[in-house]
């Protein structure tokens, strides 16, 4: 149920309420334009005023993009997300891309042009918003996700001009901001794999246990045990991961003793007494089954991570040594105190 909605806002949806007989319309269909502002008044009236009763410190990050629809006739309409700057806020949470009105063609754009999008954006924000506080909770200068191929990005030489100077653009406009990702990580589609939640989404068999290992949980595995998941062709997909080229794997682990053999995914592999990370790569499939079986030894198991893409923010890689722009956002956080 949508619940008691504008009459004037049900009329136009009435189309779209049968849910059995209908599915989402896509961009080419007349029935776009009036889902997009059913879907925002949804989120509003459904979603985010009614947890803010039950969380008063809630955020809510605005859609600040707008969305591409094309009439009947052919002509190209461009929907923005005006009721989603309605909820009262004190302060108001955007996201920044280069993307943001540009060509979005594989470009690049220099730092000065970005700066003037920026400031854009910041002015379009506080005029639809009543003159709110805005908080960036993804201050997203370099994106390499899957999803960002192919958009207009900062010319690389050029990100650092570009950091520094929004430093006046930041402290005009917002109160501060976040950055989506300050550490490399691995996108693995394997569930737990870190054993945080014990053994959870795992098939087990034998000798087996989760023990406490400096303050982190790890897998301990006696002779003749395994362990087993599925990774089912759906997650791949809903994953977005680009499976044409080979996945890689990758565990950490130690043995035991000196005379051991693990045998993970068909490959057999001797392990050092000393914690180390193991990675390889496994052939492209529809589904993948991870098995990491005990067949000589003892051993301690971690941070099981099956992936395709590395997601960075070019301030730390996965060891956390620094990177490119790390220097650079310290500099801007030390101006912005």
């Amino acid at each position: 149920s949508i619940g008691n909605f504008n009459v004037k806002f049900r009329k136009k949806f009435a189309n779209l309420l049968n849910y059995k007989n209908n599915i989402i319309p896509t961009p080419k269909s007349p029935d776009y334009k009036n889902f997009l502002k059913f879907w925002d008044l949804l989120l509003i009236n459904k979603i985010v005023n009614p947890s803010k009763k039950f969380f008063p410190k809630l955020s809510f990050e605005v859609r600040v993009d707008k969305d591409r629809v094309q009439k009947s006739n052919g002509t190209i309409l461009w929907i923005s997300h005006d009721l989603q700057y309605k909820p009262n806020f004190k302060i108001l949470t955007i996201y920044y891309s280069p993307a943001w009105r540009a060509k979005n063609n594989f470009n690049y754009i220099f730092y000065d042009k970005a700066l003037q999008r920026f400031e854009l954006l910041l002015k379009e924000v506080k005029e639809k918003s009543g003159s709110k506080k805005i908080f960036i909770d993804q201050f997203n200068y370099y994106d390499n996700s899957p999803f960002y191929y192919g958009k207009t990005i900062i010319y690389p030489p050029m990100l650092k001009d570009f950091i520094l100077n929004s430093y006046f653009l930041l402290k005009k406009y917002t109160v501060g901001y976040s950055i989506w990702t300050h550490k490399a990580h691995r996108c693995s589609t394997v569930y737990n794999g870190f054993f945080e939640d014990n053994l959870n989404g795992w098939i087990h068999k034998g000798n087996i246990k989760i023990k406490k290992i400096r303050n982190d949980n790890m897998l301990v595995m006696n002779k003749n045990s395994y362990i087993f998941q599925n990774i089912p062709s759906w997650v791949i997909n809903l994953s977005k991961m680009i499976i044409k080229k080979p996945p890689k794997f990758c565990f950490s682990g130690y043995s035991l003793n000196k005379n051991n053999l693990l045998d993970v995914c068909g490959k057999k592999i001797h392990l050092s007494k000393k914690l180390k990370n193991y990675c390889f790569k496994l052939p492209v499939k529809s589904s993948y089954n991870i098995k990491i079986y005990a067949k000589e030894g003892n051993f301690i198991i971690d941070d099981i991570e099956l992936f395709w893409h590395i997601q960075d923010s070019l301030l730390y890689d996965i060891d956390y040594t620094p990177e490119f722009l790390d220097k650079t956002i310290r500099k801007l956080n030390k101006k912005l105190r």
